[in-house]
């Protein structure tokens, strides 16, 4: 493989959530874990152990872990990365280098996983650490940095908006955006990721005091979708902004409970909601739908 295919698969790498039930043999997780050893780590301490998951049981406690995520019970196997504490006695002790460590053998897995068709999810950060521990029998000595979801994927998402490569380095000397007006020039950024249906209303804005509005072009966008045969998912019932003039049979909303349910049935004539359980999963849906409408961002997620 020479520089220019590794960069394609590189960028090509996506996070995938949505898994085949066929179950990856144990020959090709070896191969992942192999290619996790041979990254770098600070003075070659080799501190990694990964622990394995395929029962469906153990994975349902790692998803209690991370608010249960689907992801983690539907995907044929997991992976949980490990760093061994002890290794970084003395200069290393309370550094950054764990978690590089930990980072570099992560992202071997993802890139290998990738190239042999296998899709992957890189799961960190807000993990009730105590939960996984006690079920996975990991010592104290032991932080977990991390979990990997693995299997065949549905569908393969298409990636996400780059910024201009000059965005992210300077030569010599940090020269990055500062002070308020770094500030908004870096949310203007931000704002051009509204939409990855050709949306972008960051080039409406000239300066902080200028107002444009938000929700007329949102709703004009969720329109010109329904228009076009496609059903849209509102993030929140109390959308009903949006629903002027809409035909409600194309468009539905999260709720949080039955109450909820009958009263967007009754006021506002959505036949067909999601129902979200308490931890946020879904309870039961009949409909697919083409896009997700954001309230709070408004952003808009095809497919």
């Amino acid at each position: 493989m020479n520089a220019q295919e590794l960069l394609k698969l590189i960028k090509e790498r996506r996070s995938v959530r949505a898994y085949k039930e066929d179950p990856i043999n144990s020959e090709v997780l070896e191969k992942l874990i192999e290619a996790a050893t041979w990254a770098p780590s600070s003075c070659n301490r080799q501190p990694w152990f990964f622990v394995i998951v395929t029962e469906k049981e153990q994975k349902s406690k790692i998803a209690s872990a991370v608010g249960g995520q689907k992801t983690i019970t539907n995907a044929p196997a997991v992976i949980v990365a490990t760093i061994n504490l002890a290794a970084y006695e003395g200069v290393l002790k309370n550094n950054v280098a764990p978690f590089l460590d930990a980072g570099v053998a992560l992202e071997n897995i993802l890139l290998l996983a990738h190239s042999m068709g296998i899709g992957t999810c890189l799961i960190a950060g807000r993990l009730q650490e105590d939960i996984i521990r006690d079920a996975l029998n990991i010592p104290n000595t032991h932080k977990i940095m991390g979990l990997i979801t693995i299997g065949l994927p549905k569908k393969n998402p298409q990636p996400p908006e780059r910024e201009a490569l000059q965005k992210y380095y300077s030569l010599n000397r940090f020269k990055g955006e500062q002070g308020k007006e770094g500030l908004f020039k870096y949310i203007l950024l931000q704002r051009k990721r509204l939409s990855r249906l050709g949306g972008d209303v960051s080039t409406y804005y000239r300066r902080p005091a200028e107002r444009i509005d938000l929700f007329g072009y949102a709703r004009s966008k969720v329109r010109s979708m329904i228009s076009k045969k496609n059903r849209i998912l509102l993030s929140y019932s109390g959308m009903g902004y949006f629903l002027e003039g809409m035909p409600k049979d194309k468009v539905s909303s999260l709720v949080s409970s039955m109450d909820e349910r009958w009263f967007t049935r009754e006021f506002k004539g959505l036949e067909h909601n999601l129902i979200l359980s308490p931890s946020l999963e879904l309870i039961s849906t009949s409909v697919r739908y083409d896009c997700v409408v954001s309230l709070f961002d408004l952003h808009f997620m095809d497919g």
